[in-house]
């Protein structure tokens, strides 16, 4: 009967000490006890960038190698191909030059196009590489307020890398009535586009010379796009037709031949989503929230089964911010140690503290009423190894 009551003795005594350490076996916990996880990044979602504001020239530009851009446009239904030491296109078995000039500087990449002749479309483009992605952003500048005649598109747009020529386009277009930013969705065949629906179209008195535009979308039926960091269009019921893989093209499309136009941009990255997932959050987490260097938050979003996804694309990347979860008190249990460099598509993963690993092994008596059932339980077994320890020594 000794052993009994020493066995109930050292029980109780562990209890305490667990109960005093901090330990969730009881689901109470010590307030003094550390209890944030840690959040890190396991997954980067960027896919391509390029702050489009090196010194390069033309001929560097179009020999490179390094797999970033590649060069070429299109007359009409021609395709404009570098032959011969110049641009050309070949229309009815003869070859004719054409009037394009890029370089890039630290004013950005800048694109100079003439179109061939006035009515049908000139366009030359810088073009990403190919990708799954389905977040876009450039910084486009286009200088004009009007042209004479005919219409002149600079804009970031989103294509399918091969098949049909659909597309959807952020651009700044101009024409003899002014100059709009505007959002265009093309579809054609394999050679051209040959039907266009306008969007959205500002149509404010003033309009910037220069925007930011975030083209996100599946490439489906999903379509937003945010300009200067205001949502300006969201669709989800379209029929985009364009198939992954895609590209980002950098460009500018004149149909007026008797002056040549330019554009500018910087600032291009392409992210997998608009997005910033955390996972393996702990079990009481409720809310995941961005939070800037001043304490502001910046998004947040509800944490359902550990998992919490917060929607970032009205910020230019990267969000410099904390990723912080909370409980339902509000109470702060994962961070990030310092503020990160967020991406669309980044996903954070929390890693626990060694005293919730604890907590995790023992979760089978995480029930605040295991506490009013084990209570009783070392109550009796004292008792009764008092009483039968008494009874032997009669």
């Amino acid at each position: 009967m000794r052993r009994i009551f020493v066995v109930s003795i050292c029980f109780i005594v562990t209890f305490l000490i667990l109960a005093i350490a901090g330990i969730s076996i009881f689901g109470v916990r010590n307030a003094t006890a550390a209890s944030e996880a840690t959040l890190s990044r396991a997954q980067s979602g960027l896919v391509f960038s390029d702050s489009l504001n090196t010194s390069q020239s033309q001929s560097q530009l179009q020999t490179q190698t390094n797999g970033n851009w590649s060069f070429g446009g299109h007359y009409n239904s021609y395709h404009i191909d570098y032959a011969g030491q110049n641009w050309q296109y070949a229309a009815n078995g003869t070859k004719y030059n054409t009037v394009v000039a890029f370089s890039e500087g630290q004013s950005g990449l800048s694109i100079t196009v003439k179109a061939v002749s006035t009515g049908p479309y000139t366009g030359f483009y810088a073009i990403s590489p190919p990708s799954d992605a389905e977040l876009f952003h450039a910084r486009i500048t286009s200088t004009y307020t009007s042209i004479p005649d005919g219409f002149l598109q600079v804009g970031l747009f989103v294509r399918a890398a091969s098949g049909n020529t659909n597309y959807i386009a952020c651009a700044s277009v101009s024409s003899s009535a002014g100059t709009h930013w505007e959002i265009i969705h093309g579809t054609g065949n394999t050679v051209e586009a040959t039907n266009f629906a306008y969007l959205w179209i500002d149509n404010a008195t003033s309009q910037p010379s220069t925007a930011d535009c975030t083209i996100i979308t599946n490439g489906n039926n999903y379509l937003a796009v945010v300009l200067n960091g205001a949502l300006v269009y969201q669709n989800t019921g379209l029929a985009l037709g364009v198939q992954k893989p895609v590209a980002a093209y950098l460009g500018v499309e004149s149909s007026y031949s008797t002056q040549a136009f330019s554009g500018s941009w910087t600032d291009f990255y392409s992210t997998q989503t608009d997005s910033v997932e955390a996972i393996n959050l702990p079990s009481t987490a409720t809310n995941l929230t961005i939070v800037n260097q001043n304490g502001t938050s910046l998004g947040s979003s509800s944490a359902i089964n550990g998992t919490a996804v917060v929607n970032i694309a009205k910020y230019n990347f990267p969000l410099l911010a904390y990723l912080k979860a909370y409980d339902s008190s509000g109470k702060e249990i994962a961070t990030t140690p310092a503020p990160v460099e967020l991406m669309g598509g980044d996903i954070y993963s929390a890693k626990a503290t060694i005293q919730q690993q604890v907590g995790s092994v023992v979760g089978f008596v995480s029930d605040p009423t295991f506490f009013y059932v084990l209570i009783p339980i070392v109550i009796v077994v004292l008792a009764m190894s008092l009483v039968l320890s008494y009874r032997r020594r009669r």
